[in-house]
């Protein structure tokens, strides 16, 4: 906008709010513009609006159409233009001889040597400057170093997993052969939680009991157990979970009891089906549970 006041010889400044009174103009100046979309477009209640509060030309050759010599509107239009305004000799820029004058005049020179650097303080930015090229390549070098031992890091991780799996996956099947072949079922970790008898209800333990049990010998005894296990879960199922209760503080290091009741659970797997039978028998005639053949 200041530059466009400079080129048209105008002394102040060219507001952008003039632009909506030429916008305005040629609405009303148009044939194809009625008044009413003219308030539309403007956003006026009314058209008196537009005739009070905006500076309107008169851009019609007045005295032509008095006269009657003839109506010269276009050149007056053109004579109200900002066009008919510029000089083309107006001088809003500088010679390159009076740009090259600046330099000599004493305001100027003062502040040359003001911001001139001495040898001394020349070598000092050089070599800031190489200090700041040499510190972005070496953090750009740092950054590139981090990244690829973070890569390196999860490359070694996933494969330590996949070995991790592989190994369990060729070992722990031989693992758990090893140890339904002596007689346990469960590892030394199952075993210790499931030692703990006053954390679980009786159908809970009972069903633990039934289906930890050893296979048997013969296809009745597999069948039985199979129906043991199947009564035992049916009857846990409608067991009511209650609150939660309080755990009480126990040494590392059981005593090992000398009656039969608080066995370890290894103890308890040697007895024979046919007691396992008849516990849940017992079992399901007390709870009504019907027993499949």
């Amino acid at each position: 906008m200041r530059r466009g006041g400079q080129i048209t010889g105008f002394e102040q400044v060219t507001k952008p709010y003039l632009l909506r009174y030429a916008g305005a103009k040629a609405f009303n100046s148009s044939e194809e513009v009625t008044d009413a979309l003219q308030n539309v477009m403007l956003q006026h209640a009314d058209i008196r609006t537009f005739i009070r509060h905006y500076e309107v030309d008169v851009d019609v050759d007045v005295q032509g159409i008095i006269r009657k010599t003839g109506s010269q509107t276009p050149l007056v239009r053109f004579a109200c233009s900002l066009s008919a305004s510029i000089d083309p000799d107006w001088p809003y820029w500088l010679y390159a001889e009076e740009s090259k004058s600046l330099n000599q005049l004493p305001v100027v020179r003062a502040r040359q040597k003001t911001g001139t650097l001495s040898g001394r303080h020349r070598r000092l930015r050089e070599q800031l400057e190489l200090y700041q090229d040499r510190t972005l390549e070496a953090k750009r070098k740092y950054n590139k170093s981090v990244r690829e031992l973070h890569n390196e890091k999860q490359r070694q991780r996933n494969r330590r997993i996949r070995e991790n799996l592989e190994r369990y996956k060729n070992e722990q099947p031989v693992i758990d052969l090893e140890r339904q072949l002596a007689g346990k079922l469960v590892g030394t970790k199952v075993m210790g939680a499931l030692e703990q008898k006053g954390f679980m209800p009786p159908q809970q333990m009972m069903m633990i009991d039934a289906i930890l049990t050893m296979p048997g010998t013969t296809l009745e005894a597999q069948h039985r157990r199979r129906i043991n296990a199947i009564n035992a879960v049916t009857g846990f199922c409608g067991v009511e979970e209650g609150r939660p209760t309080r755990r009480t503080i126990q040494s590392r290091r059981r005593p090992v009891p000398d009656n039969d009741e608080s066995c370890p659970l290894a103890k308890r797997q040697q007895s024979s089906v046919e007691g396992e039978t008849e516990i849940a028998l017992r079992y399901a005639m007390e709870s009504g549970i019907p027993i499949s053949r």
